[in-house]
């Protein structure tokens, strides 16, 4: 249980999105408790207040929630979003990797997911104590970046490893291109991270050299599902020793 959040409740017409046809029915406050009674049986018997607030919304494609919840034990928090199309794959994938070494007490892990509800759209899960990675790197010192840095890397490193395949080969000599323009972005920002983005294209080059050099083919895989990491590399276990 959590304290009482400092959320204002959201009327379903205060947001209006005919690309993400769910959304209004999310936020309804009696549908939303019958959907969460029955998906999370146990949790969500007695709901007597439901408080939503937007953390990210894209319209016509998907929408962030931070939801919490007043039952007979406390308020209780969750994260959900609505996609504007069936996104089940979202949820199996996550049950997968759950499964795959990403549990709550493991070094390395996403948030638990919980349910989803196909009428909605909904995916619920648990929501991430903690600073997120994109924190830490906007405002932490020198050390505490480098050391995000690297967690994130082995988060990622991991997640390649165990994701489960799917989608469209992966080619990396186009993901060389992307990562040149998003460098340059970077780099674009000043200081500290003019040296540091120089650095990287300078390792990624030697190694594409090195392929060349050895008359290898550049690597092509099977992609892990697309946008997951980005919102899954909140890393709570951050500043926790190995």
């Amino acid at each position: 249980m959590v304290s009482e959040p400092a959320l204002q409740s959201i009327e379903s017409r205060t947001i209006s999105d005919p690309g993400i046809p769910t959304l209004s029915s999310v936020l309804d406050s009696a549908t939303m408790r019958q959907h969460l009674r029955q998906a999370l049986r146990g949790r969500c018997d007695a709901i007597e207040e439901i408080r939503f607030q937007v953390l990210k919304h894209h319209p016509g494609s998907r929408c962030t929630l931070d939801i919490a919840l007043l039952t007979a034990t406390g308020w209780d928090s969750l994260i959900g979003k609505v996609y504007a199309a069936d996104r089940s794959d979202v949820y199996h994938a996550m049950v997968g990797l759950n499964g795959a070494g990403f549990q709550p007490e493991g070094l390395f892990t996403i948030p638990q997911p919980l349910a989803y509800i196909p009428d909605l759209h909904l995916l619920l899960q648990e929501k991430v104590q903690g600073p997120r990675a994109k924190q830490i790197f906007l405002m932490g010192s020198e050390r505490e970046r480098a050391d995000a840095a690297e967690r994130c890397a082995q988060w990622l490193a991991k997640f390649h490893a165990v994701g489960p395949r799917s989608g469209e080969v992966f080619e990396a000599t186009n993901h060389l291109r992307s990562i040149a323009r998003w460098s340059q972005r970077i780099a674009n920002l000043g200081e500290p991270f003019r040296p540091m983005v120089g650095r990287l294209a300078r390792l990624l080059e030697d190694g594409a050299v090195t392929l060349k050099a050895a008359r290898r083919p550049m690597p092509r895989c099977h992609t892990v599902p697309s946008r997951a990491p980005a919102a899954w590399v909140q890393v709570s276990r951050l500043h926790q020793g190995a």
